[in-house]
C-alpha cells in the first residue's frame, strides 16, 4: 500500500482544528458527523472508528472509478508526512504548507533545538573567546546606545571597559541561553509525553489530556516568543539606526535596557515610511508600535507583517547583520513551530509539578546571577578572554549555583545531557527516498438540515456487513516506525569491515575546560572504536583534522561542505542564520544545524568551527580517531 498509488487517498480527522492550513479535515463526533463519516462507519464498522482513534487519520483504497474498496492504517503516510515536516522546518520554509506530524516527530525537532543551544551553553562555558565575542555583541545591540533627542550617545568602548555594563552583559547572556535551553527541554518532554499517550489511548482516544497536555506545549513556546520578540526589536532599532527614527529618552537602573520613543523631529518622515510597502517600512512598523493608531496591531501581526515583507525579499536577509539574522531565525522557528503543533485554542499556563519546577528555576536562576558578585574578577570585555579570569568567573557561578541548589546552572533548568549517537551505515537500514504526502482532499459538504416536518435521511445502506471485533493497530511513533522499527547498532558494536587497517594520523588532545555533556555518567556513551568508520580522500581528511585540531584561521564554507559530502551529508541552505547538514541517504543518523555562513564570503570564523567540532562530539561521539585517510587508486 503506497500513499502515492493514486488509488490511495489520506483523511485526516483532527482532535480540534486541522492541523495542516488547508483545513481539510472532517470530524466524527456527535452532531457533526458527515456523510462520508456515516457512510464509512455504515460500510466498515468498528474498524474505521478504531483506525481513526488510533491515528487521527485514515487511507481509503479505490478502484479506478474512485469506489471505495477497502480502509487501511495510514501508518506509512505518517512516517512520509514526519519527514517531510522535519525536513521542512530544518530547511527554513516556514511560509511552505504544513503537513502533519506526529508529537513524536515534533518531539525530535524540539530535541533538534535542545542540542542546538545545549552546544551553544557548552561554547559560552569552555571557550573565552566565545563568551567574549557573544557578549560583545550583544552589547552593541543595547538600547542604552541610542542617541537621545540632542544627539548624544554614549561610547561603546567607554561601556565596554566599565566592569559593571560587561558583568551585567555576561549575566543577561548566560541566564537566556539557560531560558532557552530550558524551555526547549520542557517542551520535548511534554511532546514526548504525548505521543506516549497517543500510542497507549489513540491520536482521539484521550482527547483531554491530549488538548491540555498540547495548550501547555503552546503556552511554554509563546512566553518564550515574547522574550525572543523583545530581542529582535532591540537588534532591528540599531537596523535602523541611520534614520534616526528613534531616541532615547531615559536609561533604566544598573544598565538593564532604556526607554526609546519615535523622534519628534522626524513624526512625518516616520509616517510616510511605516506607510510603505518595503521591507524597511516592515522594520519601521515593528519597531514603531507606539505610532499605530489601529487597537488590533497586536504583536503576531507585527510578526507576520515583516516576515512577509521579507518572503517577498528573501536577498534581504544577506543586507542584515549577523546578529540580527539569528534574532529574527529564532522567532520565526519559533512562531512556526508553534503553527505546526496544530493547537487553535490558546495556550494555558501549565498547572504541574514539571512546569513549576520549571518556572521556579527560572526565577532562582535569574536571583542567582544577580547576586554573584562577578565585577570583582571582570575588568573589561577583554578580560574575559583571560583564561584566569574566565575560570574565575565560572568558578564563582558554580560554587553559587552549587551551594545554593546542589546542581549546576543548565541542571536546575531541567537540562540533562545527550548520550552521543551514531548508527553505522552498514547496521543502518536505509529508508526508501521520501515521497511528498498527498494532499488531503476536500471534505464533502455538511448533509443538509431537514426543513420542519421532515426527518433526517438515513446512512446508506453497508456494502458489507461491520467488523465484530477491532482491527490490529499498531501505534505509530516518529521515532521507531516502518524500517526504523528495530534501532540498528550503534558505533559501539564492531562494525563489519573489509582489507586491511588502514593507519590514521594521531590528533592533539584538547584541553578544553568543563564540558556539559561529559561530566555524568552517560549510558549512551560512545567509546573509542577501532578500525576508523570514514575513509576520506586526503583533501577531507585535512579538513575534519583541522576542524578536530581547533586549528587557527578561517575555513571556507564550501571546503566544510566537500568534506561533509565526502562522508555522506548533504547542505540544505535555509532562509536566516541557520542550516542544516543532512544523510543523503536517509538513515537513522540525525540531521545537525549550524550558523549558515553570512555575507557575500561565506568563510567561517575559528569561533564557529570549534563550535561545530563540540557539536559533532556532542552529537554523533565522532572524534578525529574515526577518520582514515583513503590510499589513492
Amino acid at each position: 500500500m503506497s500513499t502515492s498509488d493514486p488509488s490511495v487517498t489520506v483523511q485526516e480527522v483532527p482532535e480540534h482544528a486541522p492541523s495542516r492550513e488547508d483545513g481539510q479535515s472532517q470530524s466524527i463526533e456527535g452532531e457533526n458527523m458527515n456523510e462520508t463519516a456515516r457512510t464509512l462507519i455504515g460500510k466498515f464498522g468498528k474498524r474505521y472508528t478504531d483506525i481513526v482513534k488510533q491515528y487521527g487519520t485514515f487511507e481509503l483504497i479505490k478502484d479506478q472509478d474512485g469506489n471505495v474498496l477497502d480502509i487501511a492504517c495510514p501508518a506509512q503516510y505518517l512516517e512520509e508526512s514526519d519527514r517531510s515536516g522535519i525536513e521542512r522546518y530544518h530547511s527554513g520554509d516556514h511560509d511552505s504548507p504544513r503537513p502533519i506530524m506526529t508529537a513524536g516527530a515534533l518531539a525530535r525537532l524540539a530535541a533538534a533545538e535542545l542540542r542546538f543551544y545545549a552546544t551553544e551553553y557548552d561554547e559560552l562555558r569552555t571557550d573565552p573567546e566565545y563568551l567574549r565575542s557573544t557578549v560583545e555583541e550583544a552589547a552593541r545591540h543595547r538600547i542604552e546606545l541610542l542617541p537621545d533627542e540632542q544627539g548624544n550617545a554614549p561610547n561603546i568602548g567607554t561601556l565596554l571597559s566599565n566592569s559593571r555594563f560587561v558583568g551585567q552583559l555576561v549575566r543577561f547572556t548566560l541566564h537566556n541561553t539557560l531560558m532557552q535551553l530550558g524551555m526547549w527541554a520542557i517542551t520535548e518532554k511534554y511532546l514526548s509525553e504525548i505521543q506516549e499517550l497517543d500510542d497507549r489511548k489513540g491520536r482521539l482516544g484521550a482527547p483531554r489530556r491530549r488538548h491540555e497536555l498540547m495548550s501547555h506545549v503552546k503556552f511554554v513556546l509563546e512566553e518564550q516568543t515574547r522574550v525572543v520578540s523583545k530581542r529582535v526589536r532591540r537588534a532591528v532599532v540599531f537596523h535602523t539606526l541611520e534614520t534616526g527614527f528613534r531616541v532615547r529618552v531615559g536609561n533604566f537602573p544598573d544598565y538593564s535596557g532604556a526607554h526609546d520613543v519615535p523622534n519628534p523631529a522626524k513624526l512625518v518622515e516616520i509616517a510616510h515610511t511605516i506607510g510603505s510597502g518595503t521591507t524597511e517600512g516592515a522594520f519601521v512598523r515593528f519597531i514603531s508600535e507606539d505610532m499605530r493608531e489601529d487597537e488590533d496591531w497586536d504583536v503576531e501581526k507585527r510578526h507576520k507583517d515583516l516576515f512577509s515583507e521579507l518572503d517577498r525579499e528573501p536577498e534581504r536577509w544577506e543586507t542584515l547583520g549577523q546578529y540580527l539574522a539569528e534574532q529574527l531565525t529564532q522567532l520565526q522557528r519559533m512562531m512556526d513551530f508553534t503553527d505546526m503543533l496544530g493547537h487553535a485554542d490558546a495556550g494555558q499556563v501549565p498547572s504541574d509539578d514539571r512546569f513549576k519546577k520549571y518556572a521556579d528555576a527560572l526565577q532562582q536562576s535569574e536571583k542567582t546571577f544577580t547576586a554573584i558578585a562577578l565585577e570583582r574578577h571582570i575588568r573589561s570585555i577583554a578580560s574575559l578572554e583571560q583564561p584566569n579570569t574566565f575560570a574565575k568567573v565560572w568558578k564563582e557561578i558554580d560554587t553559587a549555583f552549587s551551594k545554593k541548589y546542589s546542581r549546576s546552572p543548565e541542571n536546575l533548568v531541567g537540562f540533562v545531557p545527550f548520550g552521543p549517537k551514531w548508527y553505522l551505515p552498514d547496521k543502518a537500514p536505509v529508508i526508501e527516498k521520501r515521497r511528498v504526502p498527498l494532499p488531503l482532499p476536500p471534505p464533502p459538504p455538511p448533509p443538509a438540515l431537514p426543513t420542519p416536518g421532515q426527518t433526517r435521511a438515513r446512512p446508506p445502506p453497508a456494502v458489507r456487513p461491520p467488523s465484530p471485533t477491532p482491527v490490529k493497530l499498531t501505534p505509530y511513533n516518529a521515532s521507531t516506525s516502518g524500517a526504523l522499527s528495530t534501532p540498528p547498532s550503534t558505533i559501539g558494536e564492531d562494525p563489519a569491515t573489509k582489507g586491511a587497517k588502514v593507519k590514521t594520523r594521531g590528533t592533539q588532545s584538547n584541553s578544553s575546560s568543563r564540558q556539559i555533556f561529559t561530566r555524568r555518567p552517560n549510558t549512551q556513551e560512545v567509546p573509542q572504536i577501532t578500525p576508523a568508520v570514514f575513509s576520506v580522500p586526503k583533501r577531507a581528511y585535512d579538513i575534519f583534522e583541522r576542524i578536530f585540531k581547533r586549528e587557527k584561521g578561517q575555513l571556507s564554507f564550501a571546503d566544510l561542505s566537500y568534506a561533509l559530502a565526502s562522508i555522506g551529508f548533504g547542505y540544505k541552505e535555509a532562509k536566516g542564520s541557520r542550516g542544516s547538514f543532512y544523510r543523503t541517504s536517509p538513515d537513522r543518523n540525525d540531521s545537525f544545524l549550524i550558523h549558515s555562513p553570512h555575507g557575500a564570503k561565506p568563510d567561517l570564523h575559528p569561533l564557529r568551527l570549534r563550535w561545530i567540532a563540540k557539536d559533532w562530539e556532542s552529537l554523533y561521539g565522532w572524534t578525529m580517531d574515526w577518520f582514515s585517510m583513503r590510499s589513492p587508486t
